[in-house]
């Protein structure tokens, strides 16, 4: 029981794991709010610079299976976190010496192989940490302290256009990257030493000794309805989330006169939502709320926010910043729903989906859900730098709430169509509740 069991272990564990998929978060955006001026300024175009940022998430899809089926298998989930934030250190600390290169090929060749190592590293954070975050809460609290992870990432995602940009004022193209590795190396040193290895090793022992002898392949995972549907749904959210990333720095600054710092703080706005929502997600999980009901909803929000961004900004009531900022609160809060809601959805399916509850699994899911993520936000940077180009910020932002709305309404039809034993759970939990 998540307060029943050692205080210290338990919230000295749990907030290592945080910190450290917050540090992950981080890594992953701190460059969008300044970086593509910097590129402009090298001669990268800004579809070079969407390249360049997008990069990482394909290298996030191949090296998510890679950590998945290394993890459980021959590296412990503590070992993989202590890797992964050595390689944070590593490659944020090169990538600041690209101030110094001035040819713009080299430039970009160079951008893009650190990107590609800078992948595989937060992809062993992000897997590890999800997969051991899930076991420090029990199985009552799992859901909350999944999204109490799930959001530390995500604030991490959001907060770091705003790092990124306070501290590029402060101290110019190289500072930003040199805190990040800075911080990414004292946490390794920290979940090295502070991390307690009992804890986790023995929480679900009973369980892997009972199904030791099942084998879980890709194939299980991704051919599971449940789980291939919650991934499909964040392959959309994924492109949501970053479909705006290279351009809203420059339509801010034409259209608002804003800096790449106020830009960071625009961002700020959705990592705040974000952050207040996703512990809520949690709970309404934990208390019995379908996991494909939160998908849903939050993916019409994101859509609501899209549209306010976009198109509706041309009429003058919604012409001022305000409804940029709000539009991105209310997306935090979509978004919320959707990450949070699909992973604890593909982490709880998988009993009904007949697979073990073990670490191998847990990571592979992990896996599958970074995967899909990682390759909705490479075709959202992609697909929102060339909308920028072909259409303009508002008519693209309107291309993408299209394209949400419709994903959402298949999801709802699907799962209806298909029905599973996990809906059979949900609504048991519901009537057990009900009746407490």
């Amino acid at each position: 029981h998540f307060y029943k069991r050692p205080f210290t272990m338990n919230w000295v564990n749990t907030s290592i794991l945080c910190l450290s998929l917050l540090l992950s978060g981080i890594s992953s955006s701190i460059l969008n709010s300044f970086f593509p001026m910097e590129s402009l300024s090298k001669g990268i175009s800004i579809a070079q610079c969407g390249l360049i940022i997008g990069i990482k998430f394909f290298a996030n899809v191949l090296s998510s299976f890679m950590v998945g089926s290394i993890m459980g298998v021959f590296l412990s989930a503590r070992v993989v976190l202590i890797c992964g934030l050595i390689l944070v250190f590593a490659n944020n600390t090169l990538f600041s010496f690209l101030y110094f290169i001035d040819d713009p090929t080299i430039y970009m060749t160079t951008s893009i192989i650190l990107r590609v190592f800078l992948a595989l590293g937060e992809t062993a954070v992000i897997i590890s940490g999800f997969s051991l975050a899930g076991k420090q809460g029990g199985e009552k609290h799992q859901g909350f302290v999944t999204a109490l992870a799930d959001s530390c990432y995500g604030i991490g995602l959001m907060l770091g256009p705003a790092v990124g940009g306070e501290l590029h004022e402060l101290g110019g193209f190289m500072l930003p990257f040199l805190i990040e590795g800075g911080g990414a190396l004292v946490q390794a040193i920290v979940v090295g030493c502070g991390m307690s290895k009992n804890e986790y090793h023995n929480i679900d022992n009973n369980n892997q000794e009972a199904e030791k002898e099942k084998k879980v392949t890709w194939r299980n995972v991704m051919t599971a309805p449940p789980i291939f549907l919650s991934a499909t749904s964040l392959v959309v959210g994924g492109s949501a989330w970053s479909w705006y990333s290279t351009t809203l720095e420059a339509h801010l600054l034409y259209k608002h006169d804003l800096n790449s710092a106020q830009t960071g703080l625009v961002f700020l706005t959705t990592a705040m939502t974000y952050s207040v929502a996703s512990p809520l997600v949690g709970k309404m999980y934990d208390h019995g709320l379908g996991g494909f009901k939160l998908i849903t909803s939050g993916g019409g929000l994101v859509t609501l926010g899209f549209l306010f961004m976009g198109p509706f900004t041309r009429l003058t009531l919604f012409s001022g910043l305000w409804v940029i900022v709000g539009s991105m609160g209310v997306q935090g809060v979509g978004f919320s729903f959707v990450y949070t809601g699909a992973l604890l959805t593909m982490m709880g399916e998988l009993p009904a989906c007949g697979l073990p509850e073990t670490e191998q699994s847990k990571g592979m899911v992990s896996s599958l859900w970074t995967v899909a993520v990682c390759l909705g936000q490479a075709m959202g940077t992609a697909a929102g730098g060339l909308a920028w180009d072909w259409l303009g910020f508002e008519d693209g932002m309107l291309v993408e709430a299209v394209i949400i709305f419709i994903s959402m309404i298949l999801v709802i039809t699907i799962r209806n169509c298909v029905p599973s034993k996990s809906a059979a759970i949900d609504n048991e939990k519901i009537e057990l509740i009900n009746n407490k």
